[in-house]
């Protein structure tokens, strides 16, 4: 899991009673906003899937370790993980490779005769 925050901007204005006000230049201003968001890869079946999700109240950056079991599934485009918490959250898959086998799983080679 790693961070995938990103720093964008989000229009304000004032939407009360269904008008929008701008400010004296005629244009909404823009604030700076802070996107958490981390960036997870799991492997399923022979093939690595990763996925951002948003950080907060079910799923903090620090909850997995490389290495650490999840509870994790492919539904359609999206992959679909199980927090901490018991909450199940969908993100859609952006990228997906095969996974290569290590020389561990590899058969070994019949010797030259």
């Amino acid at each position: 899991m790693k961070d995938a925050s990103e720093v964008g901007a989000n229009t304000v204005a004032d939407s009360s009673e269904g008008i929008v006000s701008l400010p004296a230049s005629g244009s909404p201003g823009f604030v700076p906003a802070l996107l958490s968001r981390c960036r997870l890869t799991v492997a399923i079946e022979k093939t690595s899937y990763t996925a951002v999700y948003p950080v907060n109240k079910h799923l903090k950056i620090t909850d997995f370790n490389p290495g650490d079991f999840i509870s994790a599934r492919i539904e359609g485009n999206k992959l679909v993980i199980k927090s901490l918490d018991g909450k199940e959250m969908k993100s859609k898959i952006l990228s997906h490779e095969a996974i290569e086998a290590t020389t561990q799983e590899k058969p070994a080679a019949s010797p030259a005769k």
